[in-house]
């Protein structure tokens, strides 16, 4: 299944936050598609942020569609019902153009209906999206179509295991890394963020600092690299301040459960794995 969201704003997917009338919401949606999700409950909505969309325009605007996730949805009040819909787009080296989107073929597989485009809602459909891009040529990548790849590289963890250090017994950041896999693989996004920052918290003394604010700032790198301090940065703050949010929050009426997309910090960690190894090979 996946999201269809259509708007006549020619600046509606740029990243702001977008609103809809909620009687438009399911429209163009199959009847029993429509029947499970017209409450929008905690529970359905869980399926339906996991969902990826297509965020497109209408036919007037010429503009090509966008690919992503919905992020959430937050209903207003007032009359009309609004919903309040956050949103993240992926960018992806090839997707589709607006002229594909009034291909027949193309609206007869994604059940897109003949004047869709020519009104703003937002449709859920009862199609496999993957299967029907990859028919086109685009293949979308591995953890948006539910198999994720291990969250740290194998061959990062056969390094680990085949250096001999004199200063640091590995076996404790080896083992991190295969339950991070594990946790990832199971989807347990609660489990990967405390041990992505059990890793951050474990691995400072390698490059010589007390902790990983000191690594960022300090440490420059094996060959003084100014984009791993960058990097390390970027990791630092967004995986403990959304650690921090998900971990420590109390409950209330509403919560927020991670997803597999929030936990996407595997490229640092892969950075900070290799940057590992590189200094303890020259131990």
């Amino acid at each position: 299944m996946y999201n269809f969201l259509v708007s006549a704003n020619e600046g509606a997917w740029d990243g702001e936050p977008w609103s809809l009338e909620r009687s438009r919401f399911l429209e163009y949606t199959e009847k029993d598609t429509s029947n499970k999700y017209k409450e929008l409950g905690e529970e359905l909505l869980a399926e339906i942020i996991e969902m990826p969309a297509i965020f497109a325009y209408e036919s007037g605007c010429f503009k090509d569609p966008c690919f992503g996730f919905i992020r959430s949805v937050r209903k207003l009040r007032g009359r009309p019902i609004m919903l309040r819909i956050e949103y993240e787009l992926v960018s992806l080296p090839a997707f589709l153009s607006y002229k594909n989107l009034e291909e027949e073929s193309l609206q007869d597989a994604l059940d897109i209906g003949g004047w869709e485009l020519n009104r703003t809602h937002w449709a859920i459909k009862d199609v496999n999206l993957i299967a029907e891009l990859a028919k086109k040529g685009i293949f979308l990548p591995t953890w948006v179509q539910g198999k994720p790849d291990d969250y740290v590289n194998s061959a990062h963890i056969a390094a680990l295991k085949s250096i001999e250090s004199k200063s640091f017994d590995l076996s404790k950041l080896i083992r991190l890394c295969e339950e991070i896999n594990l946790a990832y693989s199971n989807g347990s996004y609660f489990s990967v963020l405390m041990l992505l920052r059990a890793i951050l918290d474990h691995v400072p003394p390698i490059f010589g600092q007390p902790d990983f604010n000191q690594v960022t700032s300090q440490y420059g790198g094996v060959k003084d690299n100014r984009s791993f301090k960058s990097l390390m940065s970027t990791l630092n703050k967004g995986a403990r301040k959304l650690a921090d949010e998900v971990m420590h929050k109390k409950i209330g009426r509403r919560v927020t459960l991670p997803t597999h997309q929030q936990v996407e910090f595997r490229q640092y960690l892969d950075r900070l794995l290799q940057e590992i190894i590189a200094t303890l090979d020259i131990e």
